[in-house]
């Protein structure tokens, strides 16, 4: 993986944030630290096996050199850009679900703990499962097939 580059910085009156994370704005505006934003296109999509936090160092360094070199490399003021390792993971997570999830909601509200493969939860499981399945029919709803179909 890239190393970034990490050099002293005068102080300096603003920075470039090459971020549209309101709140990192945020952040910088508590430190009293002004900016300008740079809209920078790079492609997010993970890489495989790329684990979150991977993917968050690499949209970040890709986002600050995209910054700067829109700005026609060095001579001014710092480029930050950033990404958040705990919203990246939640992307993941939605990104690679899996054919079936089980949470106890009361119990787990933030849907941290999968119920699906718990040999405790079988019944359960089972008994929903016949429930979707009646109401695709009700909606004439052929499931996978039918959306893959080209």
């Amino acid at each position: 993986m890239d190393t970034p580059i990490i050099a002293p910085v005068e102080a300096v009156d603003w920075i470039y944030l090459a971020s549209a994370s309101p709140r990192r704005r945020e952040l910088l505006t508590q430190i009293g630290v002004s900016r300008r934003l740079l809209a920078v296109e790079v492609d997010e999509s993970p890489l495989a096996g790329e684990s979150p936090i991977e993917l968050v160092r690499r949209l970040a360094i890709a986002k600050a050199r995209a910054g700067s070199a829109w700005l026609g490399g060095g001579g001014h003021p710092p480029v930050l850009a950033a990404d958040d390792p705990f919203a990246a993971a939640r992307v993941a997570r939605y990104q690679r679900r899996p054919a079936e999830e089980l949470y106890d909601l009361d119990a787990d509200p933030a849907e941290l703990n999968d119920l699906a493969s718990d040999p405790g939860s079988a019944d359960v499981l089972a008994r929903l499962r016949g429930t979707v399945d009646a109401w695709m029919a009700e909606q004439g709803d052929r499931g996978l097939p039918e959306e893959t179909a080209p």
